[in-house]
């Protein structure tokens, strides 16, 4: 373990992501014949992991930090001690390049449909040693979800369950959507010209040639290196740059047809030992100013405060080259957006224009879930994908819509965020005769009124009820 340890850490300084499966190892106070001691449990050494990566994070500048992933199958006897550290590893560290992941099964689903008790499995002879409550359980993930947005969830299939993933190291590649479209002006029947926008398939067969030419390079070379499985993997960027560009709205028909486009670009130009993926924590994305991963945009504007105090306000790159071919590039306009958050209450746009900047806020959870499973069910790779939940949602209800689309075969939720969701507020059109500063200070009154997300009721760790634990019968 600790030589793992090891190379993992020098994995780290080098950007190197890395998976660790902890699921192998023995429950706590299990018997050790060689010593005749017992077991601390595969917790204990993730708090050494985590702790050495936190040391290691302190001497690394800037956000190029690689995440680092541990899971824990949901049948391990420690479960609930792995759910209670990850309630208090954010209260007690600021590393957010940690993700904890829990393997469901679907022998846990199907108790949890039931509303049956799980089995609990020692997974080193596989017998089982006691049970606990699926729905309780639940009850708790989700509660620690809302708690702690470094928890997901992930549905690996028997075979590879079967695999040796207990430690693996990532090297990947980026590939930025954005950059692969056509623009060609046509003419119209009335004489006028329009542009044509297209897809660039042909570039894009081609660029992907030659990225899974390098990237079989380095796994070649990184194997000879180091004894752990090398997974290769190509990252998604600027998917919501690529629509706006095409100009088609991300909920609208054409934006699945242009998924279906790329997949099969994939599917067509990689080798199978190439994973295709989308990253939240790329910062390749930085780079290359385009949107993130398979994101949608979180705000159409960034602000940063000067030295005097006074705040400044930058609308996103896409959006101000929109509204500067629109000709409507005022800072009257401009205002509007950082006081609507939205593009959805300027009537004075074209409706087409609007469509192409809705926010994620302003898009419900199941759109948001809908579009990882589409990707999900072409794409072999990791889909890191943020799934905002209305923070109205009660427990319940977030409950059910995550099982639901768990049973429809959604294989990773791995991100989540509770907000609220800004509301499509229509206002009139303001006369030449109203006063600006007055009616944006309404607007904003108004619309502060109507997003201010309601206290969501969270238990503390000290106040969670662990779930009973029921001794198997013996016959």
């Amino acid at each position: 373990i600790f030589d793992g340890l090891k190379q993992l850490a020098l994995n780290f300084q080098n950007s190197i992501a890395t998976t660790i499966n902890f699921s192998n190892l023995r429950p706590k106070l299990s018997l050790i014949r060689s010593t005749q001691g017992v077991s601390a449990g595969p917790v204990s050494f993730i708090r050494i992991f985590a702790s050495t990566f936190e040391a290691l994070r302190q001497n690394i500048q800037g956000e190029s930090t690689a995440t680092q992933t541990i899971i824990l199958n949901i049948h391990h006897p420690d479960i609930l001690e792995y759910l209670i550290f990850i309630k208090n590893f954010q209260k007690n560290s600021s590393n957010r390049h940690f993700l904890f992941l829990i393997d469901l099964t679907p022998a846990f689903l199907e108790a949890l449909e039931r509303n049956d008790d799980f089995e609990l499995i020692n997974p080193q002879n596989q017998q089982v040693i006691n049970y606990l409550s699926s729905k309780n359980t639940f009850n708790l993930i989700v509660s620690t979800i809302q708690e702690n947005t470094q928890l997901g969830l992930i549905q690996t299939t028997p075979s590879s369950r079967n695999q040796n993933t207990d430690q693996q190291i990532s090297i990947s590649g980026t590939l930025n959507l954005a950059e692969y479209y056509t623009a060609a002006e046509v003419p119209k029947e009335d004489g006028n010209k329009s542009k044509l926008r297209q897809l660039d398939l042909t570039n894009l067969h081609t660029d992907l040639l030659h990225i899974e030419k390098y990237l079989q390079n380095q796994k070649t070379q990184l194997a000879k290196s180091q004894d752990y499985p090398v997974n290769v993997r190509l990252f998604l960027t600027g998917f919501a740059d690529l629509l706006i560009r095409l100009h088609i709205s991300q909920t609208s028909v054409q934006s699945l047809e242009i998924i279906e486009q790329i997949t099969q670009a994939f599917k067509s130009s990689l080798g199978p030992a190439i994973e295709v993926g989308a990253s939240l924590t790329s910062p390749l994305s930085g780079l290359f100013d385009s949107s993130r991963g398979l994101e949608i945009y979180e705000s159409l504007y960034t602000s940063r405060s000067n030295v005097d105090g006074q705040e400044t306000f930058t609308i996103i790159t896409p959006l101000r080259q929109t509204l500067e071919e629109l000709g409507s590039d005022k800072p009257e306009l401009v205002h509007q957006v950082t006081q609507t958050h939205s593009l959805q209450s300027l009537t004075q746009l074209p409706q087409e224009i609007r469509n192409l900047f809705f926010t994620s806020k302003e898009l419900s959870t199941e759109f948001h879930l809908n579009l990882q499973k589409l990707f999900q069910s072409h794409l072999t790779g990791t889909i890191d994908k943020k799934i905002i939940f209305e923070n109205g949602l009660d427990l319940e209800q977030t409950k059910e819509i995550i099982i639901s689309y768990l049973r429809q075969g959604l294989r990773t939720i791995r991100f989540c965020s509770f907000e609220p969701l800004l509301p499509m507020i229509e206002t009139e059109p303001h006369s030449s005769t109203d006063n600006f500063l007055l009616n944006t200070y309404k607007m904003k009154k108004r619309q502060h009124q109507q997003i201010q997300p309601p206290l969501f009721q969270i238990k503390k760790t000290e106040e969670i009820i662990i779930p009973p634990l029921r001794q198997q019968t013996q016959n």
